[in-house]
This record gives C-alpha cells, sequence and structure tokens, in this order.
C-alpha cells in the first residue's frame, strides 16, 4: 500500500481564491477623482463666463446704452427749450435760456461717458461726429440768438432744429446708429455665455455621470461588504446635489441677463420710434414759428419748410407723453433684473469648495478599503 503522505508530496498547499475588488476600488476611486475635478471645472468655467458676462454689461456695456439714451433725450430737451424761448421772446433776455444750456451740457457729457465705455470698434469714430454736429448745433443756435427778431435767426433756428432731426446728418440718426452698434455688441456678450444646448450638455452630463458613479460605487461596496451605506459616499452624494444648485444659479442669472437685454433693447426701439413729449411739443412750436414767419407765407420757405409746417399741425403728443413714462418704468425695471442677475456672483466661489469637499469624502469612503486590500496583497 501507497505512503499517503509520499503520494501528497508533489501536491501544492490550497490557496485562497484571488480577488478583483482591490483592483475594482483602484479603478472606482480615479473615475471618481477624475469626474469630480471634470465636474469642478465645467461648473467653474460656465458660472464664471455668466457672472463675467453679467459684469461687462452692467458696468460697461449697458451704461454705455443708457447713456446713448440719455444723450438723445437731452439733445431733444435742449431743441425743444431753445426754440421754445425763440418761440416766446424770452431769447432777448435770456438767450437760448438756462434749461437749453443744461441740457445740451448734459447730451455732451453723456458722449464723453459713452467714449469711456466704448465696446465698439466704430464706436470712436461715431462718437467724434457726434462731437463735431453738437459743436455745428451750438454754433448755429448762438447764430439765431445774434439775429433775434430777424427772418435770418429764424432760418438760423431752423436749420439748427432740422440739423438734428432731418440733415443730411441728423445727430439723432447718428445717435441711433451708435446705440445700434452698443446693441450689437450686447447681443453678441450675451450670446457667448448663453445655455445652449451643447453648453448644458457640457454642464449636465459630467454631474449625471458623477452622481451615477456614487451611487453605483455605493451599491458595489454593500454588496462586497454587506453595509447599508458609506458615510462619506452618502456625504459625496449630498454635496454634488448642493454644487449643482448652486451652478444652477448660473442658468438663472443668464435668464435674467437675457430678460434684461430685451428690456434694454424694448428702452432703445421706444425711444427711437415714438417721440418724447419734449420733441413733439419743440417741434410743433418750431413749426408755429416757421409758419408766423412773414417770408415763408404760401410756402415761401420751400416746400420742405411747408411740409414740415403741415406735419406739426396734425402732430400729437399724448403718445409722447405715455411714451415717456414707460421709458422710465423699462429703465427701472432693467435695473432691477441686471441687479438681481449678479445678485449671486460671489457664489460662484462654492463651486470650488464643493467640488473639493467630494473629493475628500471620495478619499475617506475609499482609500480605507484599498488600503485593507493592499495590505492583504502583500
Amino acid at each position: 500500500m501507497a505512503n499517503p503522505v509520499t503520494a501528497d508530496a508533489g501536491t501544492a498547499p490550497p490557496t485562497e481564491p484571488k480577488t478583483t475588488t482591490g483592483k475594482t476600488l483602484g479603478v472606482l476611486f480615479a473615475v471618481l477623482l477624475v469626474t469630480t475635478l471634470v465636474v469642478g471645472v465645467m461648473s467653474w468655467r460656465i458660472s464664471q463666463r455668466v457672472y463675467g458676462t453679467v459684469e461687462t454689461v452692467q458696468n460697461t456695456t449697458a451704461p454705455a446704452i443708457l447713456e446713448v439714451v440719455a444723450a438723445r433725450g437731452a439733445l431733444v430737451k435742449a431743441d425743444s427749450a431753445a426754440v421754445d424761448s425763440f418761440r416766446s421772446g424770452e431769447v432777448t433776455l435770456t438767450g437760448p435760456g438756462l434749461l437749453y444750456q443744461n441740457q445740451l451740457t448734459l447730451a455732451s457729457q453723456s458722449l464723453v461717458q459713452v467714449a469711456a465705455r466704448n465696446v465698439t470698434g466704430r464706436g470712436s469714430q461715431r462718437i467724434q461726429l457726434l462731437e463735431a454736429l453738437l459743436e455745428s448745433y451750438s454754433g448755429l443756435i448762438g447764430q439765431a440768438d445774434a439775429h433775434t427778431g430777424t427772418p435770418l435767426g429764424t432760418a438760423d433756428l431752423w436749420y439748427a432744429s432740422h440739423l438734428v432731426h432731418a440733415g443730411d446728418s441728423p445727430i439723432l440718426a447718428e445717435l441711433n446708429n451708435l446705440v445700434g452698434d452698443q446693441i450689437s455688441v450686447l447681443n453678441a456678450q450675451i450670446s457667448a455665455s448663453a445655455m445652449t444646448i451643447e453648453n448644458l450638455l457640457k454642464w449636465v452630463v459630467p454631474i449625471v455621470l458623477l452622481f451615477v458613479l456614487l451611487v453605483a460605487t455605493q451599491v458595489f461596496l454593500r454588496h462586497r461588504f454587506r453595509r447599508l451605506v458609506n458615510p462619506p459616499l452618502l456625504a459625496a452624494t449630498l454635496v454634488l446635489i448642493g454644487l449643482s444648485i448652486v451652478t444652477s444659479l448660473a442658468v438663472i442669472a443668464q435668464h435674467r441677463l437675457e430678460n434684461s437685454r430685451d428690456i434694454l433693447q424694448e428702452v432703445v426701439r421706444l425711444q427711437q420710434e415714438q417721440p418724447s413729449a419734449a420733441d413733439v411739443r419743440g417741434q410743433q412750436e418750431l413749426g408755429e414759428l416757421m409758419d408766423k414767419e412773414d417770408g415763408c407765407a404760401n410756402g415761401g420757405c420751400g416746400p420742405t419748410v411747408d411740409r414740415f409746417i403741415s406735419d406739426q399741425k396734425s402732430a400729437a403728443s399724448t403718445a409722447a407723453k405715455t411714451s415717456n413714462k414707460r421709458t422710465e418704468k423699462l429703465i427701472a425695471d432693467f435695473h432691477k433684473r441686471i441687479g438681481s442677475a449678479g445678485e449671486n456672483a460671489s457664489r460662484k466661489y462654492f463651486i470650488l469648495i464643493l467640488d473639493f469637499l467630494i473629493i475628500v469624502f471620495v478619499s475617506f469612503g475609499l482609500w480605507p478599503r484599498i488600503e485593507e486590500y493592499r495590505y492583504r496583497a502583500r
């Protein structure tokens, strides 16, 4: 009979079956860290882009547009005040008047502010042209004042007001062109941070992927170690939800920014399409003044002046007064919306903090298990 000891001499002792748990934990840890970093980078980039656009619009682009609007309104009031001074006869005592001087100064100062905030390539040339036109306008009003009470003075006043409204290069038309350039820049800035499908996917997909990975890791650990939940990974999941909420504030900010842009465009449209009450009144008074001029009777001043007089007789200011109130309300609404768009800008820094916390919690949740299996392998 063979010796059992001898017979088993060449047989290797039994070994524990190999496990892939350690390697799986290492892969999960690496993938979670990389995905967390991607989530942080993409969330930060989206928030930074949106809030950066809000800051630029709030501090530069929108003020430039509103300064053009202010310059337009001030110029119209200056012209109306000058015409009223000539019509009432006060020009013989006080010249074009203090209101005219103040409003013309405001128009010039607004153009200086637009130049300081200029964000368009053609803006400087337009501003220089407008400054030259304002100087010409002021010179014509000065000539009209010097020839007060004569047909020449009335003609100078006509040419001055015509330069504002309907000359070969009317000042109001140039202001419209300037604000149009500014609006184009505004649209380009907001489009760059718009929540397009591509931008949303760049933000949402990494967050969803990280959430799925965290849940999958919890399921794996529960199956492998028979524990209901891994507290650090649960904390990481909750922090991820908080990070998503903070980033979503940028989406809300972008929506408010786009709303404020629409309001600003409505302000510009309303001002360009519906003349102000001061504009209507000034042009009506100029029409009355020209109609009383002896040389303009029966078309003596030419078809252009005759048509102007006829048009002003039929003009009404009711719509203009309504337009003034609506413009003021829209500007106030714009400031409210743009302010609310940037109210959460400082919270974007929480993205970095929360992303770091996710890394910390993932490390606390997985690293001890990884070390345990590395110890076993030695």
